[in-house]
């Protein structure tokens, strides 16, 4: 029987979440790419560093959950599910305003909703089978001899 499947998508996932918001930390602090917006003179530099402090405080879950996956802790993968569910669902939810953005001549908003709809559901379904497959007593006890 071959072994559970969809760790390493799961893995992948989570910390390149962690990468683009460490990322979005320093171009929101530093005034750049994304953040260049914020580094205009109507937004104090204090509240970039707000902005930016909350982005690497909303790291640390992501990084957690993936390191978690990777390590085998149990309750780590149901929840992968349910929150990659929810970003399979919110990429649903902004389908219509990625399509009035492209229609207007923006495209950036296919990325967000490729990676929502895309990546996310591959991921909770990658997640979930290994959930079907560590469920069975054969499963875990090949598992556990590993």
């Amino acid at each position: 029987m071959a072994g559970p499947r969809g760790i390493g998508t799961a893995v992948a996932f989570d910390w390149g979440l962690v990468a683009q918001m460490l990322f979005v930390a320093s171009a929101y602090l530093f005034g750049f790419g994304p953040g260049g917006m914020m580094a205009g003179g109507s937004v104090a530099g204090g509240m970039r560093a707000v902005v930016a402090v909350g982005a690497l405080i909303a790291a640390v879950p992501c990084f957690l959950l993936g390191e978690g996956i990777r390590r085998g802790f149990r309750p780590a993968r149901p929840l992968q599910v349910v929150l990659n569910a929810l970003l399979t669902f919110a990429g649903i939810v902004t389908l219509p305003s990625t399509i009035v953005d492209v229609r207007g001549g923006h495209y950036s908003g296919i990325v967000r909703s490729a990676i929502l709809l895309l990546s996310a559901s591959i991921c909770c379904v990658a997640s979930s089978s290994r959930l079907r497959c560590c469920n069975s007593r054969r499963a875990r006890r090949s598992l556990d001899a590993r």
